[in-house]
């Protein structure tokens, strides 16, 4: 056993085995909606405990460290298949935006928080991921690829009023289309 090892738990015991060590109030904000519980310190302590293998808030919150086995659309049940053809379609018609889909079984890992990520959308591949779970109903399909679409189209991060502006107006659009019909 190194003493790594021994601050690991050391930390583990005294925060707890779902804290991270808090850095930028982005990635702060995050950690904590992924259910982290962000603990400051001085800046000595945060870089000791960093080096000693304690995540930090940016850590959890990339996403893209948790994506798992991607699954082929061939691989998919029926009412998967069809459930995710219709949402794309209505995210087309609403949002005139194509994005790459990629289906993944799970996401894991420290940047998958508490375990409830079910959609990602990368910037860097300009892909979105989705966990299979959500395909099994269509209405959480709907709402999961829309929510990630919303991420791509406008740029910007959960927790954040642009975001959230961002998505209310897509609900807008779609009231005032569907009044336009």
């Amino acid at each position: 056993m190194s003493r790594r090892d021994d601050w690991h738990r050391a930390w583990d015991r005294a925060a707890g085995s779902k804290a991270v060590l808090g850095g930028s109030l982005q990635w702060d904000k995050i950690a904590d909606y992924l259910g982290y519980k962000v603990v400051f310190c001085a800046y000595s302590w945060r870089y000791f405990l960093k080096s000693a293998g304690v995540s930090t808030s940016e850590t959890v919150a990339d996403l893209k460290s948790s994506v798992q086995a991607r699954i082929p659309s061939s691989d998919l049940q029926e009412a998967e298949a069809t459930h995710l053809e219709w949402a794309k379609a209505v995210v087309r018609r609403v949002m005139k935006v194509t994005s790459q889909v990629v289906i993944v079984e799970t996401f894991t890992g420290d940047g998958a928080g508490s375990g409830d990520t079910i959609g990602m959308y990368d910037r860097e591949t300009e892909k979105i991921f989705l966990a299979r779970v959500i395909l099994s109903d269509r209405r959480q399909t709907l709402h999961t690829l829309l929510h990630e679409v919303v991420h791509q189209v406008s740029r910007r991060g959960d927790l954040t009023a642009a975001f959230e502006t961002a998505l209310l107006d897509v609900a807008v659009d779609m009231i005032m289309a569907e009044g336009e019909a």
